[in-house]
């Protein structure tokens, strides 16, 4: 199993196979012992737990521009920190190296990361979780991940640290990531949103002027950028399975719809007059701007390299790949960003958001050096630096910081790539939920299936996704009876005034900012 494990290493997105989700095992760890003896055979090789930790001096949250103060250990020790393959800002990164510096402070502390890709970290916590056995100190999750495995994770009250920070300033979005069932397990650590992007460049000789501002008038600009015949598509998005529900979702929020019924099941409607307008949507746009061979793109491989190379003018995807303006190779130098458009009278915007933390779980070695290794993560000085470096270089993918007090830091205010944050945070003023609960691999992969079908006109949208809704009612059934409902939906949260108030502060900081990179 050991040349499954890359330590210190990210595997390149393109052999992240969209196919590989489909490995994923069903809601949990109970039914994975075959694989769970497989991992037994390297953790067996792990050393044996060393002495009780002491009590550590945790690093706090406040922004600072100094590092955290060191952690007292009785002896020197190793963190095993697992994280996926596109969080390579921690550890692969030459001009910010937050894990170095955190060693460099804490010398008694030695991080080593395990590198998964992303698609596989489910069965490898699946493995570790049912064998019982020690893997990491410190373990990256999501929403969905948590959720399955939450009686395997720490909460983080049961180490006597008081979750209020979290629970006060934390953007309602990132909270899915780390909170169940009324418990904090973790410290959030992405927060990214799907943007639409525009090759200012080509907009520019076509004579557009500006982002769209609702979905019909998307359309009519792709009409006027769409020159099939020089190599110039209108529209690129990844609708590769594995990749393609973020792109289901923003067509589906921007149609006014919602995935599920508030009722004890949480019942999901694939079916929805909306959510059938969605798809309709997704093949029409695809058949008349998008190139062919979109239908197995894998976004921000295929996607974001035909983007950067002109070969599209308007992109659907997260805002890491606006790096162009630093890239010479590219043939784009000007960028916009902008949220993504609504239907006329149907909705002002659409989208969806990702966001993941860390957790630690209960068979952590050191779970006091954990946690404080945790609050180093959240820390606002850190969270700020991995956004403004990470997000710039070749292989970069970090997100936005996951608090609302660390917009106001004035390294974000006055970046010279500033109108990415503005987009982001206009962008989390809407609906854009990912709607994460323990089926979701199962209920995401029966829905890509029948869009699928859809796009390549084995099926009219709408017996796509009727049967899409036969397939999703016998999983929600299976999952209610395991989990019981109650899954959290931060919609409802991000719709108070409180919240919109606090996301329209942040806005003020950069009301100057145009929504535009302009390369020199």
């Amino acid at each position: 199993m050991t040349d499954e494990i890359s330590t210190g290493k990210m595997k390149n997105l393109s052999e992240q196979k969209g196919t590989d989700r489909r490995r994923f095992l069903k809601y949990g760890a109970g039914v994975v012992v075959v694989a769970a003896a497989a991992a037994a055979g390297y953790y067996a090789l792990q050393p044996a737990p060393g002495p009780p930790t002491p009590t550590t001096t945790a690093a706090t949250t406040a922004a600072t521009t100094t590092a955290p103060p060191p952690v007292t250990t009785a002896a020197p020790i190793t963190l095993n920190f697992m994280t996926a393959a596109h969080h390579d800002f921690y550890y692969d990164q030459e001009s910010y190296k937050p894990l170095a510096i955190y060693m460099q402070n804490n010398p008694n502390v030695k991080l080593n990361p395990i590198v998964y890709s992303f698609f596989d970290v489910q069965s490898k916590m699946a493995s570790a979780f049912t064998a019982g056995i020690y893997a990491w100190d410190v373990a990256y999750v999501w929403g969905a991940l948590l959720e399955q495995f939450d009686q395997y994770f720490t909460p983080l009250t049961d180490l006597g640290w008081s979750t209020s920070q979290i629970a006060s300033d934390i953007i309602p979005w990132v909270q899915n990531a780390i909170y169940w069932k009324g418990q904090f397990y973790g410290y959030p650590r992405e927060n990214e949103v799907f943007l639409l992007h525009g090759n200012k460049d080509i907009m520019d000789e076509k004579g557009v002027a500006g982002m769209p501002k609702t979905y019909e008038e998307l359309l009519e600009l792709c009409k006027r950028v769409h020159d099939p015949d020089k190599g110039v598509y209108a529209f690129g998005a990844g609708l590769q399975p594995g990749y393609l529900f973020p792109v289901y979702l923003c067509f589906l929020h921007g149609n006014g719809g919602y995935l599920w019924k508030n009722d004890s099941q949480q019942t999901v409607v694939p079916d929805s007059r909306e959510s059938v307008r969605a798809v309709e949507d997704i093949v029409d746009i695809y058949k008349h701007y998008m190139n062919p061979g979109a239908i197995q793109w894998i976004a921000d491989v295929q996607t974001s390299t035909d983007f950067l190379q002109g070969k599209h003018v308007f992109d659907l995807w997260f805002p890491s790949h606006n790096k162009v303006a630093l890239q010479p190779e590219s043939a784009m130098k000007s960028v916009y960003c902008d949220i993504w458009p609504g239907r006329k009278g149907v909705a002002d915007s659409g989208s969806m958001v990702a966001a993941e933390g860390y957790a630690i779980p209960k068979k952590a070695k050191y779970p006091q050096d954990a946690l404080a290794f945790l609050k180093y993560v959240g820390n606002a000085d850190n969270q700020v630096e991995c956004y403004i470096t990470g997000s710039w270089t070749p292989n970069g993918q970090a997100p936005l910081p996951s608090f609302f007090s660390d917009h106001n830091d004035p390294r974000l205010i006055n970046w010279p790539f500033a109108y990415t944050v503005k987009a982001h945070v206009k962008q989390q003023m809407y609906n854009c939920s990912r709607y994460e609960r323990p089926a979701y691999t199962e209920i995401t992969a029966a829905i890509e299936a029948e869009v699928s079908n859809a796009i390549a006109g084995t099926k009219t949208p709408r017996q796509a996704m009727s049967d899409a809704r036969t397939a999703t009612d016998k999983i929600v059934a299976t999952e209610f009876e395991r989990f019981g409902g109650g899954y959290f939906e931060p919609w409802k949260t991000v719709q108070q005034d409180s919240v919109q108030s606090q996301f329209k502060a942040i806005l003020k900081n950069f009301e100057n900012v145009p929504n535009y990179y302009t390369g020199k």
